[in-house]
Protein backbone atom coordinates (compact mmCIF):
# COMPACT_ATOMS: atom_id res chain seq x y z
CA UNK A 1 0.00 0.00 0.00
CA UNK A 2 0.99 3.09 -0.77
CA UNK A 3 0.66 6.21 1.20
CA UNK A 4 -0.72 9.43 -0.28
CA UNK A 5 1.34 12.52 1.11
CA UNK A 6 -0.90 15.03 2.99
CA UNK A 7 -1.18 18.35 1.21
CA UNK A 8 -0.98 21.28 3.62
CA UNK A 9 -2.97 24.27 3.18
CA UNK A 10 -1.00 27.82 4.76
CA UNK A 11 -3.80 28.06 7.30
CA UNK A 12 -3.95 24.44 8.95
CA UNK A 13 -1.55 24.60 10.86
CA UNK A 14 -3.19 26.82 13.27
CA UNK A 15 -5.69 25.60 15.76
CA UNK A 16 -9.00 27.64 17.07
CA UNK A 17 -11.53 29.88 15.87
CA UNK A 18 -11.86 32.87 12.50
CA UNK A 19 -13.49 35.75 14.28
CA UNK A 20 -16.24 35.04 11.85
CA UNK A 21 -17.01 31.45 13.43
CA UNK A 22 -16.23 33.38 17.55
CA UNK A 23 -19.03 36.22 16.25
CA UNK A 24 -21.97 33.16 15.07
CA UNK A 25 -21.13 31.07 18.18
CA UNK A 26 -21.80 34.42 19.87
CA UNK A 27 -25.05 35.69 18.09
CA UNK A 28 -26.62 31.97 18.89
CA UNK A 29 -25.64 31.62 22.26
CA UNK A 30 -27.24 35.36 22.64
CA UNK A 31 -30.45 34.27 20.30
CA UNK A 32 -31.05 31.52 23.12
CA UNK A 33 -30.34 33.33 25.46
CA UNK A 34 -32.70 35.55 24.36
CA UNK A 35 -35.14 32.87 24.44
CA UNK A 36 -34.64 31.41 27.80
CA UNK A 37 -34.24 34.34 30.06
CA UNK A 38 -37.88 35.47 29.88
CA UNK A 39 -39.28 31.88 30.70
CA UNK A 40 -37.09 31.76 33.82
CA UNK A 41 -37.93 35.05 34.51
CA UNK A 42 -42.08 34.20 34.42
CA UNK A 43 -41.10 31.39 36.37
CA UNK A 44 -39.75 33.36 39.64
CA UNK A 45 -42.66 35.81 39.04
CA UNK A 46 -45.01 32.66 39.64
CA UNK A 47 -42.92 31.29 41.95
CA UNK A 48 -42.94 34.34 44.29
CA UNK A 49 -46.77 34.62 43.78
CA UNK A 50 -47.28 31.65 44.80
CA UNK A 51 -45.40 31.66 47.99
CA UNK A 52 -47.09 35.22 48.82
CA UNK A 53 -50.47 33.48 48.42
CA UNK A 54 -49.31 30.16 50.73
CA UNK A 55 -48.24 33.00 53.68
CA UNK A 56 -51.57 34.67 53.27
CA UNK A 57 -53.27 31.16 53.30
CA UNK A 58 -51.33 29.92 56.48
CA UNK A 59 -52.27 33.58 58.36
CA UNK A 60 -56.00 33.10 57.58
CA UNK A 61 -55.76 29.87 59.07
CA UNK A 62 -54.00 30.16 61.43
CA UNK A 63 -56.45 33.35 62.70
CA UNK A 64 -59.78 30.85 61.66
CA UNK A 65 -58.48 28.26 63.92
CA UNK A 66 -58.38 30.71 66.76
CA UNK A 67 -61.66 31.71 65.91
CA UNK A 68 -62.93 28.29 65.84
CA UNK A 69 -61.78 27.93 69.73
CA UNK A 70 -63.64 30.69 71.08
CA UNK A 71 -67.08 29.21 72.13
CA UNK A 72 -70.64 29.91 70.64
CA UNK A 73 -71.63 31.42 73.80
CA UNK A 74 -68.64 34.24 73.65
CA UNK A 75 -69.58 35.35 69.97
CA UNK A 76 -71.02 39.02 69.78
CA UNK A 77 -74.57 39.40 70.04
CA UNK A 78 -76.22 39.69 66.59
CA UNK A 79 -80.01 40.64 65.67
CA UNK A 80 -81.37 40.04 62.23
CA UNK A 81 -77.54 39.80 60.94
CA UNK A 82 -76.82 43.40 61.72
CA UNK A 83 -74.60 44.08 65.11
CA UNK A 84 -77.28 45.07 67.70
CA UNK A 85 -76.79 48.65 68.72
CA UNK A 86 -76.44 47.43 72.43
CA UNK A 87 -73.48 44.91 72.00
CA UNK A 88 -71.37 47.63 71.60
CA UNK A 89 -73.13 50.28 73.42
CA UNK A 90 -73.30 52.59 70.41
CA UNK A 91 -70.39 51.67 68.88
CA UNK A 92 -69.67 49.35 66.33
CA UNK A 93 -68.60 45.78 68.25
CA UNK A 94 -66.36 44.87 65.32
CA UNK A 95 -63.95 47.71 66.21
CA UNK A 96 -64.30 47.31 69.98
CA UNK A 97 -61.81 45.68 72.08
CA UNK A 98 -62.19 42.30 73.14
CA UNK A 99 -60.76 41.12 76.60
CA UNK A 100 -62.16 37.50 75.40
CA UNK A 101 -59.63 36.53 72.93
CA UNK A 102 -58.27 33.25 72.66
CA UNK A 103 -54.79 32.70 74.41
CA UNK A 104 -53.34 32.83 70.99
CA UNK A 105 -54.42 35.83 70.04
CA UNK A 106 -53.75 37.60 73.30
CA UNK A 107 -50.19 36.54 73.34
CA UNK A 108 -49.73 37.59 69.78
CA UNK A 109 -50.86 40.76 70.90
CA UNK A 110 -48.86 41.07 73.54
CA UNK A 111 -45.81 40.60 71.69
CA UNK A 112 -46.69 43.15 69.01
CA UNK A 113 -47.42 45.71 72.28
CA UNK A 114 -43.66 45.08 73.48
CA UNK A 115 -41.88 45.14 69.98
CA UNK A 116 -43.51 48.73 69.28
Amino acid sequence: MTRLPMVRTPGASREGLTLVEALIAVSILTILLAAVIPAFTDALRINTRSEVRSQAVAAAQTVLDSLRAVPPSEWPAYAGGRPSRSAGRGRRPHLRRDRRLPGVLRRRRRLFRQRS
